[in-house]
């Protein structure tokens, strides 16, 4: 088994090339210590390893050069990717298609999560370090940050949420206009009693999908009851919406024969459901979402 500070200094060796130090720069030795769980003295061999193999600078008193150039990875392209510091099958889906477009211009994308709207995650990932910033904004965004994103438009793309009306460009598989097409499909299948669930938490882009399907739904003919059991923050709507979907798509005194769901997590929650309950989706119940999952 290699040496103590040898491990180390791999660890250290990786995260240099994954732009784990291109930010806040390099820890000193004494904090690689503590967090390593090692003596100084090891720190420092493991410090030394790197200096030898010309990964870090020193300066002339010895100590290590923060924020040096050299602690950035030696690419063409410096990506962030910043998001919600919680899994998600339209986020997954962004990542591997950023690292594969990123990839073929000899760049890297160096991801960044954030649990509230406060989080130095943010601002941290709008720093020089980075020339292109991919953003799922926090809901509530408070002003400075958006003050912030609006000082770097030049190099900031929103994902989902559209702050277009600040100047700064946002990419929207599934735009709440789209909900026109959907309700028309319902109408042109023969439906005539279409619901709404979300189970989503509150956000503009949530609020105008039901506001639109509204709309929509009373063109196209459809009597529509719009059901909002939104949840918190980091709470599953997908459960949310199996526990709250037989009040909608089970109920004996409003038979429903269609069922438009804010986003795919919520419609899964209601195949679970209907499944629960004998009803076949796709003969018995359509369903339908609106979201950027794939």
């Amino acid at each position: 088994m290699a040496a103590k500070f040898t491990q180390i200094s791999d660890v250290i060796e990786a995260r240099l090339k994954n732009g784990e130090y291109s930010v806040n720069g390099m820890p000193g030795e004494r904090q690689i210590a503590i967090e390593m769980g090692v003596s100084h003295m090891t720190a420092r061999r493991a410090v030394q390893e790197l200096v030898i193999k010309g990964l870090i600078p020193r300066r002339p008193v010895g100590r290590i050069t923060r924020a040096d150039a050299r602690m950035r990875p030696e690419c063409d392209l410096h990506i962030a990717l910043v998001a919600h510091a919680f899994a998600s099958d339209t986020q997954t889906n962004w990542h591997n298609a950023l690292e594969q477009v990123v990839a073929q211009h000899n760049g890297q994308v160096r991801c960044f999560g954030y649990f509230n709207p406060y989080d130095r995650a943010l601002t941290d990932s709008l720093q020089d370090e980075f020339d292109g910033v991919f953003l799922v904004p926090p809901v509530p965004m408070p002003p400075l940050l958006l003050e912030r994103l609006k000082s770097v438009r030049h190099k900031v793309v929103t994902l989902f949420h559209d702050l277009t009306e600040h100047g700064i460009p946002c990419v929207n598989l599934a735009s709440p206009r789209l909900l026109w097409r959907i309700a028309k499909h319902f109408a042109d299948l023969g439906h005539t009693h279409v619901d709404c669930l979300n189970t989503q938490p509150s956000s503009k882009l949530i609020d105008d999908r039901m506001r639109i399907w509204a709309e929509a739904a009373k063109e196209y003919g459809l009597d529509t009851i719009v059901h909002n059991h939104e949840v918190e923050a980091f709470v599953r709507p997908d459960e949310r919406a199996h526990l709250v979907a037989p009040l909608v798509i089970a109920n004996p005194n409003r038979r429903i024969t269609g069922l438009f769901c804010t986003t795919s997590a919520a419609a899964r929650g209601v195949m679970r459901a209907a499944h629960e309950h004998g009803i076949r989706v796709g003969q018995d119940l359509s369903l339908a979402s609106c979201d950027n999952t794939r």
